[in-house]
């Protein structure tokens, strides 16, 4: 019985942000693995290929190449599916906390509304859509028109009972970022 060993040697070269490793194959033939670092993640993307002098001789080399693809693409489709999974859970946590503030600046506007007598003697009525920003400690900045009723007398009056709520107690307690918002307040008379 004949004991034998072989040494493999390769020949590794980098570049800007990439890697290249060549390796000798099974019978003769060589592997080429190019490792390229993004640098927009902190994965790696490895790109096998055969360097041959026989390129239609088909190698074990050429199998692992093979699956060496296919565990690299996977990798980036299970990153790609974890990224998705986290961006659509926190913009479905940030819907929620929008809904949330929005109910509590409902709740709060109420104390403060006022219909002007005028627009009430004239049946002055419409929607009027201020954008705001509520910050995560609950002050309320940036009150603006966005759209107008249609009568100055009721798209001042929105704004300033939304001026006057200026706060939203207890927010600060489970908001952590500013919200911007746009909010309509409706004007309608009804018969009584």
């Amino acid at each position: 019985m004949i004991a034998s060993a072989s040494i493999h040697a390769g020949l590794m070269m980098t570049s800007n942000n990439s890697s290249v490793i060549t390796l000798p194959g099974s019978t003769g033939s060589v592997m080429e693995v190019k490792i390229k670092e993004r640098q927009d993640t902190l994965t790696k993307n490895a790109i096998v290929k055969p360097v041959s002098n026989n390129p239609s001789k088909k190698t074990a080399a050429h199998e692992v190449i093979s699956r060496i693809n296919k565990t690299v693409a996977s990798s980036e489709n299970t990153e790609k599916q974890k990224s998705k999974a986290i961006i659509s859970a926190a913009n479905k946590q940030h819907a929620k906390s929008k809904a949330r503030v929005i109910s509590i600046l409902y709740k709060e506007l109420n104390k403060y509304f006022i219909y002007p007598g005028l627009a009430q003697k004239r049946n002055w009525q419409g929607k009027v859509l201020l954008s705001l920003r509520v910050t995560s400690n609950g002050k309320i900045n940036n009150v603006q028109l966005n759209s107008s009723s249609g009568y100055n007398i009721l798209d001042q009056a929105a704004i300033n009972s939304l001026i006057k709520v200026g706060y939203l107690p207890k927010i600060s307690s489970w908001l952590h970022y500013d919200i911007d918002l746009k909010l309509p307040v409706v004007y309608q008379l009804t018969e009584s």
